[in-house]
């Protein structure tokens, strides 16, 4: 689900949902800095994430709040708050997940464009993209 979807479900929304048997979300939030969403064109702000927190925990419903650090020009500002988001979100419930991946760029999107612009080597033949991780791997 997206934050801002969620957000705009209603109280009684995220309750039938819970009654319908919904017990896990995956919610992708990227940042914990609303600059860097904003560089993402992410489109979503941070109490929209924290608004389906709060209904998700209240409706007992186990969420995974997936993270990235490491994008290009990325500030250590912007990393503290990634972490400092992951942290309260953590704390808010026992079956709330916050993994972080390292940034690794995905073809055809413009962040790829632009770090490849500055250098970085995408993997050519089908042999290397085949050891190509986008979650165990680490970054440039």
């Amino acid at each position: 689900m997206r934050a801002d979807q969620g957000s705009r479900l209603s109280e009684e929304d995220f309750e039938t949902c819970a009654k319908s048997g919904l017990r896990r979300l995956l919610i992708g939030v990227e940042s914990g800095s609303q600059e860097m969403m904003d560089w993402l064109k992410k489109d979503i702000k941070m109490e929209q994430v924290y608004t389906c927190a709060e209904r998700c925990k209240k409706h007992n419903i186990a969420v995974i709040f997936p993270f990235i650090v490491g994008f290009p020009d990325e500030s250590d500002k912007s990393v503290r708050s990634t972490i400092s988001m992951v942290k309260e979100l953590n704390q808010m419930h026992p079956n709330f997940s916050t993994p972080i991946f390292y940034f690794k760029p995905y073809p055809g999107s413009t962040i790829t464009d632009d770090v490849i612009k500055k250098g970085y080597v995408l993997p050519k033949t089908i042999y290397e993209w085949s050891d190509f991780d986008y979650i165990g791997s680490s970054g440039p």
